[in-house]
């Protein structure tokens, strides 16, 4: 999306068309984009929105292979990752527990009364089952922590490799799964985990049960994905070597490296054992994880060759208009691009008359874009608590898509960037909104955002608003006008036939989740997706219209 953005707006800015086209299985489109001919650009149609699921469903109630999948992502960066694996979701600061600790022992060292004994107990009793507590502490950060050191692989290096894995597997899919049991966390649950058995633990960290590469199509078995992580961690600690220049795994996940996929696989697998989900083959893993769409060889050969006929079709045009006039009275005019350029659509199946590929006319310019209709939105949010920084970095560029934004507050420039930009006000993004120059952003102040990298201005009226709902409107802001508006889900719009297919997909995933913090996942494809089955998240490559 960001890629295709960024195009878009540099034609834009160039007065070049741009031949804009995506696939998605059998599904695709392609269409033109000018300025000149006044048709709709790129950001026109409302694009599909992140797929956010609460933190308490990935960590503790997974329910499809979706969730095992992004746990075990996070159980890479936490493995592997800087420091002590802090950027994982699965972090607990071990600190945290030794401080408890403390506090109980300085709390012994003087004798309470009967009557502050009885104030202790009701203290405890009335603890929130979700405050952190001694008792609430997973058992897995210990076990993560015991991590074997780098050197060469031998002997006493795979036996420590051995004893690490066996260790971090027990604690996370057997006792911290019976711990939850233990204190009644499923007791509601349709399904109840199971934890997963020592012995198969142990059987597959000591013996050589790795399935051979013939088997990527077909999901492995528990005991298979315990020795696939006993050979990951193998190989993760005997990387830094003489005769191995490969570096060591960062924690951030790459679909393309093989290690972390086996990784991935195998420890969602077992999470989806544990928890009676449908395991997954690595090719099937791999396509949630990485978010791969199915692509079909013919779909993007028809797509490519109407892409071309477009080509041809401007080209000809162009070279009509730089012709001197015709002379004679009879010779027809010359067309316009939308008259000889169209909309075009490939299907699955034939339409009425019998034809797999439908033209339609070129859209025109939503009304509503502040791209390419220089439109105005507004922006909802909390002037008082959101600082100018996040401003920028959340709302300005990654949701709006700004490269370089000089961001302006009546007459006050407050912020810029570019070649010939100030540093004089990077003071500035440490500010709450509210208390920025030119009177701050305040209810009814209207910005004005200027990149000249894109040639693209845009005027951005604020709205106060200080209550959110946390498990409605996670980010806390609201954006109206633009093409989107954000208090409705934001979705691409796909052809009739596939909307009803659409729906049964999406109301799958429909969970009734806990109220808790959230984690945005960036557009998992469906579990039980096939290359011949569109869904909300399958957009990405292209944008579909009614």
């Amino acid at each position: 999306i960001d890629a295709r953005r960024h195009v878009n707006r540099a034609c834009l800015a160039a007065s070049l068309p741009l031949i804009e086209a995506g696939t998605t299985g059998y599904l695709g489109q392609t269409t033109v984009i000018s300025k000149e001919a006044g048709t709709e650009c790129f950001e026109c149609q409302v694009k599909p929105a992140q797929k956010v699921y609460p933190i308490c469903t990935i960590r503790s109630t997974p329910s499809m292979p979706v969730h095992t999948i992004v746990w075990a992502k996070e159980l890479w960066k936490l493995c592997f990752g800087g420091g002590e694996g802090e950027g994982s979701m699965l972090y607990e600061d071990p600190s945290l527990e030794s401080s408890e600790s403390e506090e109980v022992t300085e709390s012994n060292k003087a004798v309470p009364k009967k009557d502050d004994a009885a104030d202790t107990n009701k203290e405890t009793a009335d603890r929130e089952p979700d405050e952190p507590s001694k008792d609430n502490k997973s058992v897995y950060m210990e076990a993560v922590q015991q991590k074997p050191a780098n050197g060469t692989p031998n002997q006493s290096t795979l036996k420590e490799c051995d004893t690490y894995a066996e260790t971090l597997i027990k604690a996370l899919y057997t006792t911290e799964v019976q711990k939850q049991l233990d204190m009644d966390r499923y007791k509601t649950a349709q399904k109840k985990p199971t934890p997963l058995d020592p012995l198969l633990i142990r059987k597959g960290c000591t013996e050589t049960l790795i399935p051979n590469a013939k088997q990527h199509m077909t999901a492995w078995t528990p005991i298979q994905c315990v020795a696939v992580l006993t050979s990951v961690f193998h190989s993760v600690y005997s990387i830094q070597t003489p005769t191995n220049n490969q570096p060591f795994p960062n924690g951030e996940f790459d679909k393309d490296d093989a290690l972390a996929m086996q990784f991935i696989c195998a420890a969602s697998n077992l999470r989806s054992h544990v928890f009676g989900i449908d395991m997954q083959s690595l090719y099937e893993a791999k396509g949630i994880a990485g978010n791969i769409i199915p692509a079909i060889a013919t779909t993007n050969a028809i797509v490519a060759g109407l892409q071309m006929i477009q080509v041809l079709k401007i080209l000809s045009l162009q070279q009509q208009t730089t012709q001197d006039p015709p002379q004679a009275v009879d010779t027809p005019p010359v067309k316009k691009l939308t008259e000889v350029c169209h909309y075009i659509y490939c299907q699955r199946n034939k339409n009425r008359k019998g034809y797999y590929l439908q033209p339609t006319t070129l859209p025109s310019p939503n009304p509503h874009c502040f791209v390419c209709s220089k439109a105005t939105i507004s922006l909802e949010l909390d002037t008082q608590t959101w600082i100018f920084s996040d401003l920028v970095k959340t709302i300005l560029k990654k949701r709006l898509g700004f490269s370089e934004p000089s961001v302006t507050v009546g007459d006050a420039g407050i912020w810029e960037e570019g070649d010939d930009a100030d540093d004089c006000y990077g003071v500035n993004l440490k500010k709450v909104l509210c208390d920025l120059p030119g009177n701050g952003m305040k209810d009814g102040t209207t910005i004005n955002i200027e990149d000249f990298s894109q040639d693209l201005s845009l005027d951005i009226c604020i709205i106060h608003r200080s209550e959110w709902d946390e498990e409605t409107e996670p980010d806390q802001f609201r954006i109206i006008g633009g093409g989107e508006e954000a208090s409705k889900p934001a979705c691409t719009e796909i052809p009739t036939a596939d909307a009803k297919k659409v729906s049964e997909e999406t109301d799958k995933t429909k969970k009734n989740d806990e109220e808790d913090d959230d984690c945005v996942i960036e557009n998992p494809p469906s579990s039980n997706q096939t290359v011949d089955k569109t869904g909300p998240n399958t957009n990405e490559a292209s944008k579909k219209r009614p």
